[in-house]
């Protein structure tokens, strides 16, 4: 029922704004004296927004400081794998697994020095006539920070009373040059 206002016209019934869908049959409109059940009426598609299509871009690539920090951590887990021969002072990083390695087979200390030595020197340095301190007509010396990375070691995994550390060191000295001075002659392979 219509309420009828006086000196109020009423408005007509405004037209569906929604223009059917294209594939939906075509539905007699209903007038707008006769009112059409709403059940009968199909419900109204729902609105579309037709945007126009942006290019996609590409991503850029990742910023440096992700590719630092990733090579940080690959060379991190590969300092894992490296220790410092004695004392941290010195400097000198050897082979974890080898220095175990190394403890696990030696009974002694002067053993235990002969096969840490491979660990710190090469071939190449045994030959160019390399001794411990550098003793004698033309040798040379062992860099500094490895033989006292080498001793501070030895005596850790060994220790000895104060007083009679030089008289072991010099027994150790003795056995390690006669072992440079084997690679060197070939009679002892790195």
């Amino acid at each position: 029922m219509r309420t009828v206002y006086k000196g109020i016209k009423p408005l007509p019934p405004l037209p569906s704004l929604i223009p059917p869908p294209p594939h939906a049959p075509l539905l007699p409109q209903p007038s707008p004296s006769s009112p059409c059940p709403s059940s009968l009426l199909p419900p109204p598609p729902p609105p579309t927004l037709h945007l126009p299509s942006t290019p996609t871009l590409p991503l850029p690539p990742p910023p440096p400081t992700l590719q630092l920090i990733e090579s940080a951590m690959e060379n991190e887990n590969s300092l894992d794998d490296m220790t410092y021969l004695g004392n941290a002072k010195y400097g000198v990083k050897v082979e974890r697994e080898s220095l175990k390695r190394c403890e696990m087979f030696a009974n002694s200390i002067e053993k235990l020095a002969l096969s840490s030595l491979e660990l710190i020197i090469t071939k190449e340095q045994c030959y160019n006539k390399l001794t411990i301190y550098g003793h004698g007509k033309g040798n040379v010396q062992m860099d500094e920070a490895k033989r006292k990375a080498l001793r501070s070691y030895l005596f850790n995994v060994y220790p000895v009373e104060e007083v009679e550390k030089d008289k072991v060191w010099d027994q150790v000295v003795k056995k390690l040059n006669d072992k440079i001075r084997a690679i060197r002659n070939k009679k002892y392979k790195i």
